[in-house]
């Protein structure tokens, strides 16, 4: 795999990667007020640990809010708040763009691997 696929690669599991985590919390109907466990089983191969410190990370950046309820056992929903909701709309529309663009991406860097080889040669 080139250096070029790779960094592409890379941003595209990060965008996805994040995406993922907002869709999880907001759902596909919208509905927000996840608990832990639907949010663990709307994104495949999520570690534990890896959920609850991206969960915590959304939940400082202001993107997803975590409310717990005292009862026992213990009951918490998260849920996106309204930045969050602004963010999701906005990855939304990267994306779809990315996808829309990606053949000129892919141009884009070939063209510019050749020129670089050029110089180099």
């Amino acid at each position: 795999m080139s250096r070029g696929t790779r960094l592409a690669h890379r941003s595209q599991l990060a965008t996805d990667g994040f995406r993922s985590y907002l869709e999880a919390v907001e759902g596909p109907s919208g509905r927000g007020d996840k608990r832990y466990s639907e949010v663990r089983n709307a994104i495949e191969g999520i570690s534990e640990k890896m959920l609850a410190q991206t969960l915590r990370e959304l939940e400082r950046d202001g993107l997803v809010l975590r409310t717990s309820f005292p009862v026992v056992p213990p009951h918490v929903v998260y849920s996106l708040t309204p930045l969050g909701n602004v963010c999701a709309r906005h990855l939304s529309a990267l994306l779809h763009w990315i996808e829309t663009h990606v053949t000129d991406l892919k141009s884009a860097r070939r063209k510019y691997d050749a020129a670089s080889r050029a110089r180099v040669a």
